[in-house]
């Protein structure tokens, strides 16, 4: 991780919207899913995931499978965060959600700054940011694969191969 932390603060855009988040915005690690688990039924509009995912992944929090990010408003309301898991040497961005009237504000970039810092200080070597879609998905999904690509040092292909028996 450490390329990539040099590599966040190297880069002059990710450092400046880090800086500008920290002025408004505390970040910590949580241990309680629920406050994310709320914030992504309102965000969503509707709930998307059900109540045994939120128990296994509250679980990987209890565990030290996983752990969570969270943003904070100078009210201590959470209006961002996220829930990584982890191995011995990977860690592995799972879901994040972030309010949508804060769009503008650079939620994603503390979340990410943040969770890589303490990806460093468990000793993990990985962090790994999923898929990279180029086409085929929604408009908001590409936002997302561009958004992770600007933390990414490394890419690595995936090779989908289709055989078709008789």
């Amino acid at each position: 991780l450490n390329p990539v932390y040099r590599f966040m603060t190297r880069n002059d855009k990710n450092r400046s919207l880090i800086r500008q988040g920290q002025k408004e915005y505390s970040t910590i690690l949580g241990v309680n899913i629920l406050p994310l688990q709320r914030l992504h039924a309102e965000v969503a509009g509707r709930v998307t995931r059900g109540e045994d995912t939120w128990r296994a992944q509250q679980s990987a929090v209890e565990t030290g499978e996983a752990f969570l990010v969270y943003v904070l408003d100078k009210a201590d309301e959470v209006v961002g965060g996220a829930l990584f898991h982890r191995s011995d040497d990977e860690g592995l961005y799972a879901v994040g959600v972030y309010r949508r009237d804060l769009h503008d504000q650079p939620l994603g970039h503390l979340v990410q700054a943040f969770a890589i810092e303490h990806m460093q200080n468990l000793g993990l070597s990985w962090y790994c940011l999923g898929l990279r879609p180029y086409e085929g998905v929604s408009d908001k999904e590409l936002q997302i694969a561009h958004f992770k690509e600007g933390w990414a040092t490394h890419f690595f292909p995936r090779i989908d191969t289709t055989i078709r028996l008789k």
